[in-house]
């Protein structure tokens, strides 16, 4: 259409009356307007029926029970729709707004059970149970907290039974050393973490 539409104004230039040749040239610009209009159309069908693809994907996570995966879905279809020009953005929305709660719901009890492992001196119970609330419910802050508290507590216990197992150690009571050894393993955040991987060795060495 463009080079039609180019040729039929050069010929226009040399007849600038001719009323057919202005005719023909009206109906090609129609056209084109016609063509543009279809196009942008066409792209915004397929933007919506792509948040589409992806507002089902995101159900499809839910439906199966994935909660974390369906909240990153749906925060896709927000992403996608950031004009908020479909139905789906506020429907994904929503979505987010009740797994959240759920989510919440779910691991308020452990919570609980948490802060009162806590209260009475049980930190690794505590921890634990801060685990569990945080698995449920991910965007729990002040179970995240709460667990850097106890896991603060349970760090100075580590070094105390390191300090410990080293006595027993220098003292030649290997069974007492090998047992603090494993309480520092058992305490410490992962079994990844520096002082674990030290009482690991220890123990190994002390077995050997």
């Amino acid at each position: 259409l463009g080079e039609a539409i180019t040729a039929v104004q050069d010929v226009h230039e040399y007849f600038p009356d001719d009323q057919p040749l202005q005719d023909i040239l009206s109906k090609l610009e129609s056209r084109r307007r016609g063509a543009v209009v279809r196009s942008r159309q066409r792209k915004a069908d397929e933007h919506v029926a792509s948040i589409g693809d992806l507002f089902a994907a995101a159900q499809g996570a839910r439906n199966f029970g994935d909660s974390m995966a369906a909240i990153q879905g749906y925060e896709r279809v927000l992403a996608a729709d950031p004009d908020k020009q479909t139905e789906l953005y506020w429907k994904a929305e929503e979505e987010i707004r009740q797994i959240k709660a759920e989510l919440s719901a779910r691991g308020r009890e452990a919570s609980r059970s948490g802060l009162s492992a806590m209260k009475s001196g049980d930190y690794l119970t505590a921890r634990a149970q801060f685990r569990e609330t945080l698995r449920l419910d991910p965007f729990n802050q002040v179970a995240q907290r709460r667990q850097d508290e106890v896991q603060a507590k349970l760090d100075q216990l580590a070094q105390k039974f390191w300090s410990e197992a080293e006595i027993y150690e220098k003292t030649n009571q290997l069974e007492m050393a090998i047992g603090r050894y494993r309480k520092v393993m058992e305490y410490c955040a992962s079994a990844s973490s520096p002082l674990s991987q030290k009482a690991k060795k220890r123990i190994d060495a002390l077995m050997q």
